[in-house]
């Protein structure tokens, strides 16, 4: 086994011999393991400005969100969630062929922590001259900071910073529905909730302790609580909060360039761990992050967030639900203040 970080080539084999490049950057991840990703996205641009990249990935989400990125000329959807399907190996099998179509593939990038034997699938089906992954870091070592190597490998001076892009017509569609659903005309006053009921099997915080707080917090800024996610989110909202006039129910209703444009402009945002709390940060947005033990390394990005893990007792990491309202609240408080001052120019808008 390969010791971190060599895994990354210390030379790429010549790639202006083969006339326009084509890059093909791999995640099987979700949203948030492909926000992560995005630093990539723009070192592989600036390398090769006028390459081919293509971005494979897992989720649906992720096309709707970087459809319009200047730095992807193409995104193909494979569902990695059966890893050991037949369809997988068919889904594979079907985008290699089409990868070695003509010039084939000239560079593979592989997402932090990629599986080993995914990457070794790939490269059979899709035969790339280069290859650079890193899928054996230490686990002191976030993905945040192995995606940062990779990006950092293919264009030293490009920024490291995630990127989410927000899209000014997005942004319209967003202050449309505030204003004529909910008479709600600034979003800088909204305090988002990302509950993450759609990962049953990841521990989380419960909607009603997230909404707690998120009240306490809104009411002397004089905003809302708006809870967002998907339609089972939006079910258990209202099972919970019923038909509560400061309390806007968005899960369900939003798409995802729509949560990255109200999450751009949220005063703030309580998120469970999940792809929605990755778009928080990456957008910008002040945020107090409830998640597993598992944060060492899947951190969310952003430079106003504040992470709560479940406390230790006697050495020994007690459940989720353990973690005390008041923690939750002062690191909300905390970040009001230290973002007193926020405005947009943090989000990319346009």
């Amino acid at each position: 086994m390969q010791s971190w970080p060599q895994m990354i080539p210390e030379k790429l084999r010549p790639l202006e011999d083969v006339g326009k490049v084509r890059i093909v950057l791999f995640t099987t991840g979700g949203l948030g393991d492909t926000i992560i990703f995005s630093p990539v996205f723009r070192a592989a641009r600036r390398a090769f400005p006028r390459a081919e990249i293509v971005l494979a990935t897992a989720s649906p989400l992720v096309q709707e969100l970087y459809s319009s990125a200047l730095e992807l000329d193409r995104i193909e959807i494979i569902d990695t969630n059966r890893k050991l399907s037949p369809a997988l190996y068919a889904r594979l099998l079907r985008f290699g062929v089409k990868c070695r179509h003509g010039k084939g593939v000239d560079l593979l990038v592989c997402a932090s922590r990629l599986s080993p034997w995914l990457i070794r699938l790939f490269k059979v089906v899709c035969r790339p001259r280069n290859v650079m992954s890193m899928t054996f870091p230490p686990e002191d070592i976030s993905d945040l900071d192995v995606n940062a190597t990779l990006a950092r490998r293919l264009a030293p001076d490009i920024s490291i910073d995630v990127f989410a892009p927000v899209a000014a017509a997005a942004a319209v569609r967003l202050e449309t529905l505030l204003s004529e659903k909910y008479d709600v005309a600034d979003a800088g006053r909204l305090v988002a909730v990302y509950p993450s009921v759609t990962k049953p099997n990841r521990p989380r915080w419960s909607l009603r302790s997230l909404v707690k707080i998120a009240m306490r917090i809104a009411g002397p800024i004089h905003g809302n609580v708006a809870v967002i996610g998907g339609a089972i989110e939006g079910q258990e909202c209202r099972t919970i909060c019923g038909n509560r006039k400061e309390i806007l129910n968005l899960a369900g209703m939003l798409t995802i360039p729509e949560t990255a444009a109200l999450l751009a402009r949220a005063r703030l945002a309580i998120c469970n761990d999940g792809g929605i709390m990755h778009l928080a940060g990456a957008v910008g947005c002040p945020m107090v992050a409830i998640m597993s033990g598992v944060s060492r390394y899947h951190r969310p990005p952003g430079e106003f967030v504040h992470v709560i893990t479940p406390p230790v007792i006697e050495g020994i990491s007690v459940g989720i639900e353990r973690i005390e309202e008041e923690l939750v609240y002062k690191a909300a408080e905390e970040l009001l203040d230290a973002t007193a001052g926020r405005s947009l120019t943090s989000a990319s808008i346009g």
